[in-house]
Formats: structure tokens, C-alpha cells, sequence
């Protein structure tokens, strides 16, 4: 009787396991098409930019470039003045943060300390 129930209870455990193992196949597989296709339209951006013009805009469109271009690479540096939007942007990122961490610890300040008419409900607006 003892030998019936250890089958038993490993027949329940193998079954476990397989839908377990079934579960995490269709989880692991939704997952895998899924990001290919969120990464698709970034890989075909890259390849688009070795195209030519004329290669770009040909119907039906082909994935790979025939002839690998790097010249508008080149023309884009020229053209625009990269290093001085770059430098724009990184002063408004810094500004940004220095005055959001300066405001944020002020009203962390005012909400924990100071008690006034409206505090929670002004502390659940700014939680949302």
C-alpha cells in the first residue's frame, strides 16, 4: 500500500512539473516575440541608415542594404553642430535635477514636519 501512494504522489509530481514546465515555455516564448518584435522596428532603423535614398524608399523595401553607405553618417556630423546640442542638453538635464531635488526636499520638509489644513490631500496629489 505504502509503494501505491509514493507512485501516486510521484505520478502528481511529474504532472507538476510538466505543466509547470508547459507554463513557463508559452511565458518564455510570449516573451521572446514579443521583444523581437519591440526590437525589430530599432534594428531596421539601423540598417536603413547604411541605405542609400533610392534604397530606403524602393517598394517592396528590403532589409539589408545591397551596398553598406556610410556617407550619411558623415554629412549628418557636418551638418549640424552636434557638440553644442549636446552640451545645450546636458545644462538643461543638470538644471532640471538641481532644482527638482531643491523643490522635492522642500516639500519632503514641509510634509513631514508642518502640520497644516489640506496637508494630505496635497501629499496625495503629489504622490500621484
Amino acid at each position: 500500500m505504502n509503494g501505491q501512494a509514493t507512485t501516486a504522489s510521484q505520478k502528481k509530481l511529474a504532472s507538476k512539473k510538466a505543466t509547470k514546465m508547459r507554463g513557463d515555455f508559452f511565458i518564455y516564448f510570449f516573451l521572446t516575440l514579443g521583444s523581437i518584435i519591440m526590437i525589430f522596428p530599432f534594428v531596421w532603423m539601423i540598417l536603413t541608415s547604411f541605405k542609400t535614398n533610392a534604397e530606403a524608399m524602393q517598394i517592396p523595401p528590403t532589409i539589408f542594404p545591397t551596398s553598406w553607405n556610410t556617407g550619411s553618417f558623415s554629412e549628418a556630423l557636418t551638418s549640424l553642430p552636434f557638440l553644442s546640442l549636446y552640451w545645450n542638453t546636458a545644462l538643461m538635464i543638470v538644471f532640471r535635477v538641481i532644482t527638482s531635488v531643491f523643490f522635492s526636499s522642500m516639500a519632503g520638509f514641509a510634509f513631514a514636519k508642518l502640520q497644516f489644513k489640506g496637508r494630505d490631500a496635497l501629499f496625495s496629489i503629489v504622490l500621484f
